[in-house]
């Protein structure tokens, strides 16, 4: 009989809420959130990795939009300063002493001119060696540092070196970037003063400038024809730093 009365008493749900260990109430939340508690990590690591994606996709397009404006930059003409006089093929010009003794003297002298801090500089320092090895015991070949104040003089190459740092000597040859070449005869006449080449790389023989130019200096050529100096492009490459460094003062307005 008491069995009975029991089993027609009715049966009580146990609610979720009255789980001890909380798993009821967690679910609640994830309800109201939207999603399973499941789902939630996978939703946030989609958003780090998008986060992630747009600012190395956005630090990419400034690298490339930084290479771009120094390429175009240095794709330019150098700009010629006002009232420059170029020294012209065939006058005679002298060069200071401490210059004449680092080289033998009696044979054409190739000075070129380098800034460290160049780019361009830098660029043509391979086509430079290829021309110190081709006409090694013919040609003396000078390095003539054009640098900021302080800045390290290294040339990277087993070349002697002259320190021009007010610019003093490019002037006198009417030199305005670096890199610039100035071909001397034995008796100190200008051949040829201006690029390696009609653009930045000397890749092209036929654009090799002063390699031809020296070429028809010493009355050879490869093809056994003997060249003509060529015409100098305009200057590609980076102002001189006295040139900077007069500009600065003539825009602040203050006496040289």
């Amino acid at each position: 009989m008491a069995r009975r009365a029991a089993d027609d008493l009715p049966v009580v749900q146990q609610s979720d809420r009255s789980i001890p260990d909380g798993t009821g109430l967690a679910d609640e939340v994830s309800g109201v959130a939207g999603l399973p508690i499941s789902c939630r990590p996978k939703r946030r690591r989609r958003a780090r990795e998008f986060v992630a994606v747009s600012w190395a996709t956005v630090c990419l397009a400034l690298i490339a939009a930084a290479f771009w404006v120094e390429d175009w930059r240095y794709g330019l003409p150098t700009e010629r300063p006002p009232g420059l006089v170029a020294a012209a093929p065939g006058e005679q010009r002298e060069v200071p002493t401490t210059l004449r003794s680092l080289v033998a003297g009696d044979r054409p002298l190739l000075l070129h001119f380098f800034n460290p801090s160049c780019p361009c500089s830098r660029f043509n320092l391979d086509h430079l060696r290829e021309l110190a090895q081709r006409f090694e015991g013919q040609v003396d070949i000078v390095f003539v540092i054009e640098r900021d104040p302080g800045q390290p003089s290294s040339t990277l190459l087993e070349l002697p070196t002259f320190i021009d740092d007010n610019g003093a000597l490019a002037d006198s040859f009417g030199v305005y970037s670096t890199p610039t070449a100035v071909l001397l005869d034995r008796d100190l006449r200008v051949v040829y003063v201006g690029n390696y080449a009609p653009s930045r790389y000397c890749v092209d023989p036929s654009q090799q400038l002063v390699r031809i130019a020296v070429e028809a200096l010493l009355g050879e050529r490869d093809d056994k024809r003997v060249a003509t100096v060529p015409t100098p492009p305009p200057a590609y490459g980076c102002p001189l730093p006295s040139d900077c460094v007069e500009r600065a003062i003539l825009a602040a307005g203050a006496p040289r």
